[in-house]
């Protein structure tokens, strides 16, 4: 990987957007990753390559990229937390059975196919699955803003819920993706009413932080 390496001893990629890159750089998309990756920080980097790759790959060769990054590590080691998670949908997909507790919500847009926290899948997943899915429509106004709906409930519905991840993609404050919580701006005990457009999305520690400086 000649570019990666110039760039890693240049210093214009950290160690850290080099391990995210050499895992799914080759030898034809290098040169453009490498240049992806410098316009961004390391933390947006994973995603961002995903999302490149879910426009630029061959949807069959992200799918078994896909299959060997969820399987047991050749020493034993128990997988990742993605690779379990990714582990624990596959089975929710494909075995079912029971009485359903679960919903999997998978996002169809005219710039790709994503699940629920944004992260690219390829469209031949949703191909396979559509005709035993339920499938909604989401509404979104000229801005591209979801459409909400009002209420004076002290909890987001279902939908609302699903309208702000949809909308913020992450923990407004550091862009976290897990332990999000639906925060009241403002406060509920100010508004007295919960709507699309006075929730944000914040993970548990920055909720408590915000409310912890009030």
């Amino acid at each position: 990987m000649p570019a990666s390496a110039e760039a890693f001893a240049n210093g214009d990629l950290s160690y850290a957007k080099i391990r995210t890159l050499t895992r799914v750089a080759t030898a034809d998309n290098e040169v453009e990753l490498v240049a992806l990756a410098k316009t961004l920080s390391a933390s947006d980097l994973g995603r961002a390559i995903a999302e490149w790759l879910q426009r630029n790959g061959d949807p069959e060769a992200i799918e078994r990229y896909h299959h060997r990054r969820r399987l047991k590590e050749a020493d034993g080691t128990w997988p990742t937390l993605a690779q379990q998670h990714a582990d624990a949908l596959a089975q929710l997909l494909l075995d079912g059975g029971g009485k359903p507790g679960y919903e999997v919500i998978l996002h169809v847009r005219g710039n790709g196919t994503t699940m629920d926290d944004g992260t690219p899948i390829p469209s031949s997943v949703i191909e396979r699955i559509a005709s035993q899915a339920a499938i909604r429509t989401m509404i979104h106004d000229a801005n591209t803003k979801p459409i909400n709906v009002s209420g004076k409930h002290r909890l987001p519905t279902t939908r609302q819920k699903r309208l702000v991840k949809d909308r913020d993609r992450g923990c407004v404050d550091c862009g976290r993706r897990e332990l999000l919580t639906f925060d009241h701006t403002p406060d509920f005990a100010e508004s007295h009413r919960t709507v699309g457009e006075e929730l944000e999305t914040r993970c548990a520690p920055c909720h408590w932080k915000r409310h912890a400086n009030q």
